[in-house]
């Protein structure tokens, strides 16, 4: 009998302690949602999750939820973060007359969270100006008004002596004493404005550079002296010259047709001569004619060596009608340079270029003779230029050019002729009328 009641309220405790503890864990997790499928847990509480931003003026709000089952464990408000103040801006400005205004305006929202009143600036001073001219026997009186808003600020009796001198101010130097500027009447010798003694300056000194001596120049060290007076504060001392640094000239030895010097000395730096090189003239060349050139540098006489003359003749003649005859024939004479002649008289065999140029008009139209070039004043062989055909123009140059090769022999007595006939054939006799003649020969060695 006692075991069995012992039995039943072991039992019976047992089935109330199973019962408290699923009381305990449903109550726990308290949710609306009796079929949910999470199992049965104590919350456990998130992070703060702001819902409702707050604002300047309104409050916010935030949430705390089961970071398990997402239920909202608590909630709270924000208080509301109230304006920032930003920077004061000039709404109105302040005159000498009338007060401005500023305001600072939130810096997030814009709304205007302070006004403040901006004081009245100070009158603005303007010129006096003469109300009443003072004169040496009754005062005047001026006036200063506000520049901005006309305001009288103030006046002032203005003492007599119209005729004030206003002295100006002397500055004071490192000689002489100076003077503050002041003002007097001429009229009655009354100082308005004293002036009083400025002391004598300070020296204003400034540095004298220093000179390096050279082979030419003495120098001089660096020095300091006041600008103003000339005083001098450190001496400039003498830098004696420098020897002269002597180098070797070299003596140039001169050729056939350059000029050379005799060696000698130099300084470098001022380029004065110790021993002055003397000049050594050209040496000239040595010919040898045989073969044409200098035995010395080589030179030969292959180009061209030109002789040329141009002369110019005006018929001082004019055509008679009568028939009386006049010459009718001119002689050019060409005389060959020295070294023309010795070219030619060594190698006969060579040849000469000669060109003959021929300006020639006539008031008639008349037509040129005979032109020829000889090397015998009379009689020898003739090398013809214009063959009688060549018809003058009485207003344009007609011109006449002939060249040809003659032997060198022919001109070994050093001259040539020129041989020209003009005019006309009238009544059996001939004439000319050959206003104006202007030729050039040249004649070149052909380089053989």
């Amino acid at each position: 009998m006692k075991f069995n009641q012992l039995r039943r309220l072991l039992f019976t405790i047992l089935v109330i302690t199973a019962a408290l503890v699923l009381t305990f864990t449903f109550s726990a997790c308290d949710t609306d949602d009796r079929e949910s499928d999470v199992v049965p847990h104590e919350h456990e509480a998130g992070e703060w999750e702001i819902t409702v931003e707050p604002t300047c003026t309104a409050e916010g709000a935030r949430v705390q939820k089961c970071t398990i089952c997402e239920a909202e464990m608590t909630t709270e408000t924000i208080d509301a973060t109230g304006h920032i103040a930003g920077s004061w801006t000039v709404t109105k400005e302040a005159t000498c007359t009338v007060a401005g205004e500023q305001v600072q305006k939130c810096s997030s929202c814009g709304e205007v969270v302070a006004t403040e009143e901006l004081s009245m600036t100070e009158h603005v001073s303007g010129e006096w100006k003469t109300v009443v001219a003072a004169s040496c026997t009754s005062e005047g009186s001026r006036k200063k008004a506000c520049a901005v808003c006309s305001k009288e600020l103030a006046t002032e009796i203005v003492p007599m002596h119209p005729n004030t001198v206003n002295q100006s101010e002397i500055p004071a130097t490192c000689l002489n004493t100076g003077l503050t500027s002041g003002s007097y009447c001429p009229d009655c010798n009354t100082v308005f404005v004293e002036q009083t003694v400025i002391p004598i300056a300070d020296h204003a000194w400034v540095t004298d550079a220093a000179i390096s001596a050279t082979c030419e120049h003495e120098g001089l060290t660096q020095g300091r002296h006041c600008s103003v007076c000339n005083l001098v504060q450190l001496p400039q001392e003498v830098i004696p010259k420098t020897d002269h640094n002597i180098v070797d000239v070299p003596a140039i030895k001169p050729t056939c047709t350059t000029t050379g010097k005799t060696a000698g000395t130099q300084c470098s730096m001022c380029k004065t001569y110790m021993v002055q090189p003397q000049l050594i003239s050209a040496l000239g060349h040595d010919i040898d004619y045989s073969i044409g050139g200098c035995t010395t540098c080589g030179y030969t006489f292959s180009a061209s060596e030109m002789y040329t003359e141009t002369l110019y003749y005006e018929d001082p003649y004019s055509w008679d009608p009568n028939g009386v005859p006049y010459p009718y024939s001119h002689e050019f004479e060409f005389t060959f340079s020295d070294t023309f002649k010795k070219a030619v008289n060594n190698n006969p065999t060579r040849e000469v270029i000669v060109t003959i140029t021929f300006y020639a008009k006539n008031d008639a139209g008349w037509k040129l003779h005979d032109i020829y070039l000889s090397n015998l004043e009379e009689g020898g062989e003739k090398y013809i230029i214009a063959d009688g055909e060549q018809k003058l123009d009485s207003d344009v140059y007609t011109k006449v050019q002939k060249q040809f090769t003659i032997n060198a022999s022919l001109l070994q007595n050093g001259k040539m002729y020129l041989f020209v006939t003009h005019g006309m054939v009238l009544i059996g006799h001939n004439y000319y009328h050959l206003k104006n003649i202007t030729l050039t020969a040249a004649f070149a060695d052909a380089g053989q």
